[in-house]
């Protein structure tokens, strides 16, 4: 369940084992679904969220390494990324999002890919460049 994962430490850890014993024995449409689902929720303001979708995102991309990163981060930067008239807490949620997916794809080693590697560096940059802050914490 991905309800689990925004748990507090032990929860979202026990909670992301689960999740990965699941997509090891099921189709690989579930297993789409799921990465989708954790970049989605990134941006999540539940308490601890973030954390359990990132520490998830990066098993799942370690554990099925067919896993295309470039679509990971497309998906990250189209979900993540502010468009149009949203509050400046939504905004910060957004930016926060984003680096927590950032992280994962980075802590997955799945960043082999020199032009994807550029292109998250000056994404990141345009990022802190704006007015609306990142949160510290994030960026830890």
């Amino acid at each position: 369940s991905f309800y689990g994962l925004a748990g507090k430490k032990p929860t979202s850890i026990a909670a992301v084992k689960r999740l990965i014993q699941k997509l090891q024995t099921t189709a690989q449409d579930s297993i789409e679904y799921s990465w989708k689902r954790l970049v989605k929720g990134m941006s999540s303001n539940r308490k601890s969220a973030r954390q359990g979708f990132a520490v998830a995102l990066t098993e799942v991309l370690t554990q099925f390494p067919d896993i295309n990163v470039q679509d990971v981060y497309s998906l990250c930067k189209e979900v993540n990324l502010p468009s149009g008239h949203v509050s400046q807490k939504e905004v910060r949620d957004l930016y926060s999002g984003f680096v927590f997916c950032v992280s994962a794809l980075q802590r997955s080693g799945k960043f082999q890919d020199v032009a994807l590697s550029l292109e998250v560096v000056k994404d990141l940059l345009s990022i802190l460049s704006k007015k609306k802050k990142v949160p510290t914490a994030t960026l830890r």
